[in-house]
């Protein structure tokens, strides 16, 4: 009646058919496993990214008991920041380019010193000799930049308001910043990766500006530049993220749409180059970095986090990213901006969706800044992202079902009477 060859043959084919219908669709995940890093976690480790250096011109006449005094007030000044120290013999060439910049520093006594910033813009500076800790403390904190600081260890990131002093721009500005944090927060449940706390909102107000002339410098701002409100996003260990913004009719929509990006995956399609940013000066205290431990679940120092880190930059440098255009900002109600109009914005009629990124430019130093907007580049991901990391299901359930095969074919052949017609 029934042959047990026939019968083998028949549960062969049918296994046979499965697998073909299971490795011909294909049986692979789109998506890539999720990155463990978020961009936020990776301003955070901050080994990618070049500190501030200061040179400080050592006179000649100096004795041995003074420069150790004054080394010791430099180290102590200094510690915890994000300034690497070096002096310099007075007759020696980095001391030529010093006076050059900073010509009164060889008529008076004060020490003549450049700092120099991660994209090469060089900042002269007069330090008086009795007042070495006090200038140097006032170039790493203020109580703004304290602040600042002290909230980005836990939150998503934090947005800056500079005042210019014109009552109506600022409210402006004020009013803009503070609905596109509220839009943050009501949709940070749908960021990739992003910490409890939302963005909060620091105004710099135009009398603190002495006291925060050094927050300012770090931005890149002049006196002059400074008469309409400016924007800054910053995060991780005080970086800006994708340079200064000016108040606009679509800053609400540029906001969500740039502090989205904080929450999104440090990898697959996002250009490396989001993960570069100039840093503010600032002191990163015992108490902050434990704060970010707590906030990141993971120690930013720790030697394997940071070979990680470098594993993933070199890697998406490798892909060839494209150049990361903005996310489409959600705000609030779910309403999806589908222009956005950001720094000096070059989106042609014929592409609306398209939206521009500030131009990432490498520096001497081989650290990018932002400056200038490049054309809009399509949010393309690249095809080798889309098999990277995934779990070969397909060949494992192929391989399984072929051993099947096997045992049930290699089974009737033992069977007694296996092959022999039954009566």
């Amino acid at each position: 009646m029934f042959d047990g060859d026939d019968c083998g043959m028949n549960v062969t084919k049918i296994i046979l058919m499965l697998i073909t219908l299971f490795t011909g669709v294909g049986f692979y995940p789109s998506n890539p496993l999720p990155c463990k890093y978020s961009v936020r976690d990776v301003a955070f480790v901050n080994i990618h990214r070049d500190p501030w250096r200061l040179q400080i011109i050592k006179p000649n006449s100096a004795t041995a008991a003074q420069f150790e005094q004054w080394n010791a007030q430099v180290k102590r000044a200094l510690d915890r920041t994000n300034i690497h120290y070096l002096w310099v013999d007075e007759g020696g060439p980095e001391a030529s380019v010093i006076h050059a910049t900073n010509p009164q520093g060889r008529e008076k006594p004060p020490f003549a010193a450049s700092l120099t910033s991660s994209t090469g813009d060089q900042i002269a500076l007069q330090i008086p000799v009795d007042e070495l800790s006090e200038t140097l403390s006032g170039i790493v904190e203020s109580p703004l930049r304290n602040q600042i600081l002290d909230d980005l260890s836990e939150s998503l990131c934090g947005v800056l308001l500079i005042q210019s002093g014109r009552q109506a721009a600022d409210a402006s500005a004020r009013t803009a910043a503070q609905e596109a944090i509220d839009s943050i927060k009501k949709q940070m449940w749908s960021y990739e990766k992003a910490p409890d706390q939302g963005p909060g909102l620091y105004e710099l107000k135009v009398s603190d500006r002495k006291q925060e002339s050094w927050l300012i410098r770090s931005l890149g701002l002049q006196a002059e530049s400074m008469n309409e409100p400016k924007i800054v996003l910053l995060y991780g260990q005080g970086v800006v993220l994708g340079g200064i913004m000016t108040a606009s009719e679509q800053l609400e929509e540029r906001l969500v749409a740039r502090a989205s990006i904080c929450g999104r995956n440090c990898e697959c399609d996002l250009d490396q180059q989001w993960l570069y940013g100039q840093q503010i000066l600032h002191r990163w205290t015992l108490a902050n970095e434990r704060a970010a431990e707590t906030s990141l679940d993971f120690d930013p120092h720790s030697t394997l986090v940071q070979a990680e880190v470098t594993q993933i930059i070199q890697k998406g440098a490798s892909l060839g990213n494209p150049v990361g255009q903005e996310p489409q900002p959600r705000l609030g109600s779910g309403l999806v901006i589908h222009e956005l109009d950001h720094l000096d914005p070059l989106v042609t009629p014929a592409e609306p969706t398209a939206s521009a990124v500030p131009e990432i430019k490498q520096s001497a130093r081989g650290t990018p800044s932002t400056e200038t907007p490049l054309p809009p580049v399509a949010d393309a991901t690249p095809a080798t992202q889309g098999t990277q990391g995934s779990i070969p299901w397909g060949l494992l359930l192929g391989m399984i079902l072929i051993l099947l095969v096997f045992i049930v074919f290699l089974g009737n052949r033992l069977t007694p009477g296996a092959g022999r017609p039954t009566s």
